[in-house]
C-alpha cells in the first residue's frame, strides 16, 4: 500500500486599473477604455513524512481514533515564482448606423521554478534544477458592425379615429466583421550548465 501526502502554499497579488473615457470627438462617439494588469504570484511545494504502525480495525465499527503513527513536514521540492504585466488600449468609434472599433493588448511574463534533487526508484540521482522563462507579445483585434434602423408604423386596434404611430427600434447589427491577431504562447525555458532548449506551444506555425 502506497501512501500520497503534500502540501502546497500559494501567495497572490494582483490589481487591475481601468479608465473609460465616453465622449464625442469630431462629432463621432468614442468610447475608450485603457488599463493595466499586475500579477505576482508563489507557490512552495512538499510533501510529509509518515511513519505508521500497525493497528487493529474493525470494518463493522471503525474507530477514527485508532491510528497511530507520526508525521512531519519536509522542506519544499519546488518553488514556482511567475509575474506577468499587461496594458491595454481600446477605442469604439459609433456614428450614423456603423460601429467601428480597434485595440491592442501586450503581456510581458516572467517564469522561474526550482526543483529540489530527489532520489529515483533505481538508486540514481536527479540533481537540482531551475526552470525559467520570459517573453512578451503583441494581440490585437479590429472591426466594424453595420446595424441600420427601421422605423414600423401601426394602427392601434380599437382606435376610435384612423391613427398612425412611428416606433423606432433598436437596431440589431446585421453585418459584423472583425480581425483578431493570433496569440502566441511560449512555455518554458530550460537552464542548466552547459545547454538550453526551448519549448513552445503556438498556433499554425508562429
Amino acid at each position: 500500500m502506497r501512501a500520497f501526502t503534500g502540501w502546497q502554499e500559494n501567495d497572490y497579488v494582483g490589481n487591475q486599473t481601468n479608465l473609460i473615457i465616453d465622449k464625442e470627438l469630431g462629432g463621432m462617439r468614442h468610447t475608450i477604455i485603457a488599463g493595466a494588469e499586475f500579477a505576482d504570484e508563489d507557490t512552495d511545494a512538499g510533501n510529509y513524512s509518515v511513519d505508521t504502525e500497525s493497528a487493529s480495525i474493525d470494518p463493522y465499527n471503525p474507530d477514527n481514533g485508532s491510528w497511530v503513527g507520526s508525521y512531519s513536514r519536509n522542506d519544499a521540492g519546488s518553488e514556482l515564482s511567475l509575474q506577468t504585466s499587461s496594458f491595454y488600449l481600446m477605442d469604439t468609434i459609433t456614428f450614423n448606423d456603423w460601429e467601428l472599433f480597434a485595440g491592442a493588448r501586450y503581456d510581458y511574463f516572467d517564469y522561474e521554478l526550482w526543483a529540489a534533487s530527489r532520489t529515483n526508484r533505481d538508486g540514481s540521482v536527479t540533481p537540482a534544477k531551475t526552470y525559467s522563462y520570459s517573453d512578451g507579445f503583441w494581440n490585437g483585434h479590429l472591426g466594424v458592425v453595420y446595424s441600420p434602423g427601421s422605423t414600423v408604423i401601426f394602427t392601434p386596434a380599437g382606435a376610435p379615429h384612423p391613427t398612425s404611430t412611428a416606433v423606432k427600434q433598436t437596431p440589431a447589427p446585421i453585418a459584423v466583421m472583425a480581425v483578431f491577431a493570433p496569440m502566441r504562447m511560449a512555455i518554458m525555458r530550460r537552464r542548466s550548465p552547459g545547454s538550453q532548449s526551448i519549448t513552445r506551444l503556438a498556433p499554425n506555425g508562429i
